[in-house]
């Protein structure tokens, strides 16, 4: 009785480990990236929750190019300065935007905190719909393409409303000026190690990511990384901000070319705002 109960518990270990090894094995995380066996002609078939990198139509980036412009709903920007997290990952550098809010209890006039949750302060209202800025993050080269013109840096500014449907927005950087949101980043990212996070020093304005001129392009796409899912409400700015060469040629040593290449735009329309 006592040598089975050890095989069973044996068997019960192994299984447990095989599943922690299985589960590594298809960490999305760590599978893909941005060449050779793990790179976008092959993401798809990396696992099986990255399928639609193939087989989906409505794929992101794509050229963005309109002869169709309609008065649309406008965006209202309710962004707030707000000190986020870095983190600097495989796959690039992103700004988390949430904070950790705690709720308080007093019990016999002692202040105990509960637990944390995570607050968006920065909102963005496309119409009468609100969505809450969760990070935004830099792609070198610029993943999209305005007809037909490439630039050397995107930001998407990634937002989620209460429904849990995503709205990205995508900035151009072209050469100029340097860019002050960009050189406090790079001042912040400076000796950071692969995987690691920290907060920054000072608050971040993302209202400086942003051209003043608001007018943006409306397509539906994709996320443009694994695991590409569709759905996806993309506004894409048709005029670019400025940030100057080092600084772009700085992001790009540190993230490396994190560009996945052009989609069909197949049956898809893009809309211009008015």
């Amino acid at each position: 009785m006592l040598k089975s109960s050890k095989i069973a518990c044996f068997y019960l270990v192994f299984v447990l480990f095989s599943s922690v090894i299985q589960a590594e094995q298809i960490n999305p995380a760590y599978q893909w990236s941005y060449q050779g066996d793990t790179g976008p002609e092959l993401w798809s078939q990396l696992s099986a929750d990255f399928s639609i990198c193939a087989s989906g139509k409505r794929q992101s980036p794509v050229d963005v190019y309109t002869q169709q412009f309609e008065y649309i709903y406008p965006l209202t920007f309710q962004y707030q300065p707000t000190k986020p997290k870095l983190v600097n990952d495989r796959q690039g550098l992103k700004i988390i935007t949430s904070q950790q809010h705690y709720d308080e209890v007093t019990i016999a006039n002692q202040n105990y905190s509960l637990n944390g949750k995570q607050r968006f302060n920065s909102k963005l209202k496309l119409g009468d719909t609100e969505y809450s800025l969760l990070q935004f993050h830099f792609h070198t080269p610029g993943e999209h393409v305005l007809n037909g013109k490439h630039f050397p840096m995107e930001a998407h500014l990634v937002h989620q409303n209460k429904q849990g449907n995503k709205l990205v927005i995508g900035v151009f950087f072209q050469n100029g000026p340097e860019n002050p949101l960009i050189g406090q980043i790079i001042s912040q990212v400076n000796g950071m190690d692969d995987k690691t996070n920290q907060n920054t020093d000072g608050l971040i304005n993302f209202d400086m990511l942003l051209p003043t001129n608001r007018e943006y392009f409306f397509y539906s796409g994709s996320l443009t990384t694994p695991p590409c899912d569709e759905n996806i409400n993309w506004l894409v700015m048709k005029h670019p901000v400025q940030a100057s060469n080092e600084q772009i040629n700085k992001l790009e040593q540190i993230m490396g070319n994190n560009a996945r290449p052009l989609q069909p735009i197949n049956w898809r329309k893009v809309i211009g705002s008015l």
